[in-house]
Order: C-alpha cells, then structure tokens, then sequence
C-alpha cells in the first residue's frame, strides 16, 4: 500500500473579505504567500524522505496557479478540480476544504484502500524522515490527530465559541452528550483509507449539514468534537505548533526531534525566505544536514534571541516599507 505526505489549498479568486490569522495582505499577495508555502513544504519533505518510497499529492480548486510547474517538477500529483462545499462568511472563510479533500481522497480511484495519508498545513516544513510516523499511521485503527491543548474550565472559548456551546452543538445532532478535554489542531491528520475513514466521514458530514454549520466555522472545532467522542490517537513526535511572533513567543528547546513543524507567523517572513533560496534548488543536491543549515539560517530556532530579534527587524522593515508606499 501507498504512503502519502499531502496538502491541499482553497484558491480565492475574488476578494470577498475573507480573512485569516497571521496573515493581513491583499488577496493576490496572499495567495502567493499561501503557493510559496506549498512547494516549501514538500520540497523540504522531499529532503528527509529520500529513501522512504513516499508518494506526494496536493489538492486545490484551481488549474492555473503560481509555481505549478515548480510543484510538479518535485514529483507532486496535484489535484485541481475539487470543490468548498462549506463557506463560512469572512473570517476562516474556507478552512472546512479540510474536509472536502478527506472526501476527495476517499471517493478517488486514484487512492486505494489501505493507503495511509498525512494531510498537513501549507505552513509546515519537514523536518525529519516520515518513517516512523508511517508506520504508527499504517497500524492505527483511529486517525491520528495534534492535540493542541487542554480544556480546564467551561468558560473555555475556541475559535470564538464556547466549550459548552460546541458540547451542545454535538448533542444536538447526535443525541449523545461529550465533554471536551482536548482541542484538536488542523495542521496535521494521518489516517488510512478504510472503513474507519468511512465512518469518520458520516460523522462530520452530519455536523456539515446540520442547522450548527453556520456557527461552527473552524475544521478544528469539528475535530475537537469528534475527538471527545472518540479519541483520535495522538503521536508525539508528528508535529509542533511554534509560534514565533515577537507577541505571542513560544519555541522548545527541543523542537528538532518532530517529524513536522508548524510555523503560523512564519508565511511572510521565514518561509519566505526559505523558499527563495529553495527555488533556485534541487532537493537531489541536498542532505537532511544541508537543509537544516538553509532553514535555521532564515529562521535560527534553535536561537530564540536571534530569531526574536530578527523577528522585530523584519517587522519593522515592513512597516516602513508599507509606510513609504502610502507617501
């Protein structure tokens, strides 16, 4: 059976005022952003997979996008003709695409059952081999999921919504009641295609369609709901949430040991800068080592000062350089 790193983007086309966190561009610019990120991520995945017989797959709405040609040449399957059959208005306006691309995948010929998949976030980079995280993926009989926190009281808000109103919703459209410990992170889902992936699906598309679909606007506060019900495994080395703005600053000393990193406040800055100089690349003429020395040399993780200065620096520059546009 295949093994399969993916990611997947909704392109907007007009601007509708959707908006997302951690980034506040136009639409053009921002989808660029978002392009970069892609070919960052499996270009970076590529490196420390070399060995691993890992396929690669990505899934948008759009045929012509920026650095297709780019994407492809990395030995990326893309797929362009899916659909958002969920759109919340403006803020988070299109993250439920998390779901039709679990649908994609698992009414697509091209996947076959006993496939094993890890969907991630296009501001996330691979950091180390996928091998072992493949195999707990392959033997799981749940999807793996990132837990990104705890619950410890009801006054708990998620994504604008309070626990117990995300607790009601579930009852309501299931008729069985869940309390919520955990709360479940987007960025990364492994799972395989079979029936536990069927069943999976019957459950959330029954909170999509219900009268809460409007209310619920994340695809984390559905994962967090069906988590409470039935745990989804989580793996502790897969991924890690790192947040780096100079505001909200939080990086381990041992990051370097996950499989994935997730790095939300690095799409302008240090990622942009990783995939300039990954561009003019080939993944062949690169070593996991050589890698690490291009990604901590644009963003020194393993310096938080260094990183924490660079930070205020590059924001700084970007407010004059948007401050002198409007002169």
């Amino acid at each position: 059976m295949s093994k399969y790193i993916t990611s997947y983007f909704y392109h907007d086309s007009e601007d509708t005022g959707a908006s997302y966190g951690n980034i506040f561009l136009p639409l053009e610019q921002r989808n660029l952003v978002y392009w970069q990120t892609v070919y960052t991520l499996f270009f970076t995945s590529i490196v420390n997979n070399k060995n691993e017989n890992i396929e690669y797959a990505f899934f948008t709405n759009v045929s012509c996008f920026p650095l297709r040609s780019e994407i492809e040449s990395l030995g990326v399957v893309i797929f362009d003709d899916l659909q958002l059959s969920h759109r919340n208005y403006k803020e988070w306006a299109t993250v439920k695409f998390f779901f039709d691309v679990i649908n994609y995948i698992e009414d697509s010929p091209y996947f076959h059952d006993g496939d094993s998949v890890i969907m991630l976030d296009t501001d996330c980079i691979g950091l180390n081999s996928a091998a072992d995280l493949f195999s707990h993926v392959a033997n799981a009989d749940r999807p793996i999921a990132y837990i990104t926190g705890s619950v410890d009281s009801s006054q708990f808000s998620f994504h604008g919504l309070p626990i117990p109103q995300l607790e009601k919703a579930f009852k309501d459209v299931f008729r069985s009641p869940i309390t919520i410990k955990d709360t479940i992170g987007g960025e990364f889902f492994g799972f395989n295609k079979n029936d536990d992936l069927r069943k999976l699906r019957g459950k959330y598309d029954q909170l999509l369609t219900s009268k809460h679909c409007d209310l619920i606007t994340t695809e984390e506060q559905i994962l967090t709901m069906l988590n409470a019900k039935t745990k989804f495994i989580n793996i502790d080395f897969s991924i890690y949430r790192i947040w780096t703005a100079h505001r909200n600053y939080d990086v381990s000393s041992d990051f370097n040991r996950f499989t994935f990193l997730h790095l939300p406040s690095e799409k302008v800055d240090g990622l942009n800068r990783i995939f300039k100089q990954l561009v003019k690349m080939s993944p062949s003429t690169l070593t996991s080592d050589s890698l690490d020395k291009i990604i901590f040399s644009h963003m020194p993780l393993h310096n938080p000062i260094k990183l924490y200065v660079v930070k205020i620096i590059n924001d700084l520059k970007n407010k004059i350089i948007s401050f002198t546009r409007k002169i």
